[in-house]
């Protein structure tokens, strides 16, 4: 029977964050990236691309191109299997392995595994494209590395829109942009969201089945992880850590391929740097792991705390230490700090300390648990 092809504009996220847009067609056939429109409803598709307006593209317009120059198919003729689905989504923070894990990555899985089960279809036949990449262009190999195994195909190259052909019983495009854990200026009060909490963890589990993580045995035996960065103090980076209250090894992500940081920090107990990059790797942390972020003068500017990463760690239940220091700290003083921050979490989960200047006294923790969930 003969199928016309349908544009539907959807809305969907947390409307704590506000919603995000996805443009939908069904019964289309591509070729080359471009469709083609079945039987009688080109002036429909024509009027939704251009009213639609998809998250998260940018500039933000009809994704289909010229819509003037779309032509018209008989899917009957072309598709008498349209069993395939395609994600259609631009790319940004393709340089930032934060803005590119956090904002883009896990918004984009978990749009997908929503439309997974709305269409009750499974993920070999779920396609995600890419439309384009944005700020400094195509991610790096490293980054590249984490799209492919959560997105991909393992072994394969990154699907490109422009390379779609055949027949798709759904394609959609855009991703659920405001899903991401992380908003501003909401950050200050580090709002919790409920959609965000459940979405977040399961796609911690899905890390851990993918990237085979080892199973969780206690931390015992682990060290936490002292990530230096460019942005770190002198002070911060002498060999102090040698003589912390819990063990710890220094390690220069730089010097590991994706693979080989998943692995340490997985196996680890925790992590220590200052506030940045770093923290992405959170996601892969083992249950009960503990942050410990400092935060210092950025880039000659101001000395200010911003929430970054323990907003994402509330949701995965880590102890986390936001860490004010403006000026020069001894070593003597860091690990005053540390065996306070460590005796105030030991069993814990969920608990968030902040501590100001380089006095251990100043710092005042609280449970996560009377933060968010009582709200």
């Amino acid at each position: 029977s003969e199928h016309a092809t349908e544009c539907t504009c959807l809305s969907g996220g947390s409307p704590n964050w506000g919603r995000s847009n996805l443009m939908q067609l069904t019964d289309v056939v591509y070729a080359q990236g471009r469709p083609s429109v079945a039987n009688r409803s080109l002036e429909e598709v024509r009027r939704c691309c251009s009213t639609c307006s998809p998250s998260w593209f940018h500039p933000v317009d009809c994704p289909l191109g010229d819509v003037s120059t779309l032509t018209q198919t008989s899917t009957a003729a072309q598709c008498p299997n349209r069993s395939r689905h395609a994600l259609i989504v631009d790319r940004w923070g393709t340089s930032s392995l934060y803005h590119f894990l956090i904002d883009t990555i896990f918004p984009v899985w978990t749009t997908r595994a929503q439309l997974m089960e709305i269409h009750g279809v499974a993920e070999d036949a779920f396609e995600v494209a890419v439309y384009t990449d944005h700020d400094a262009g195509r991610p790096r190999p490293q980054f590249e590395y984490l799209w492919l195994r959560l997105l991909g195909r393992v072994g394969g190259a990154t699907r490109r829109a422009a390379t779609l052909d055949g027949c798709y019983s759904h394609a959609t495009y855009g991703f659920l942009y405001n899903q991401r854990p992380i908003h501003w200026p909401e950050l200050e009060q580090r709002t919790f969201d409920g959609s965000t909490n459940l979405w977040l963890r399961a796609f911690r589990a899905d890390l851990g089945r993918r990237f085979r993580l080892p199973k969780w045995h206690g931390l015992a035996d682990r060290a936490m992880v002292f990530i230096p960065h460019s942005r770190m103090p002198a002070w911060l980076g002498t060999d102090w850590w040698k003589h912390a209250p819990v063990p710890m090894k220094s390690q220069r992500m730089e010097s590991l391929t994706m693979r080989q940081q998943i692995e340490l920090i997985a196996s680890s107990s925790g992590i220590f740097s200052v506030e940045g990059a770093a923290f992405s790797h959170q996601v892969f942390l083992p249950p009960a792991a503990r942050l410990i972020i400092a935060h210092v003068p950025r880039d000659g500017g101001t000395c200010s705390i911003g929430l970054w990463h323990t907003a994402v760690a509330q949701y995965l239940r880590f102890p986390a230490l936001d860490w004010h220091v403006c000026g020069d700290c001894r070593g003597e003083a860091i690990l005053q700090m540390m065996e306070s921050f460590v005796a105030k979490t030991s069993g814990a989960q969920g608990v968030e300390c902040r501590a100001g200047g380089c006095d251990s006294g100043s710092m005042r923790c609280s449970n996560y648990s009377e933060l968010a969930f009582n709200r």
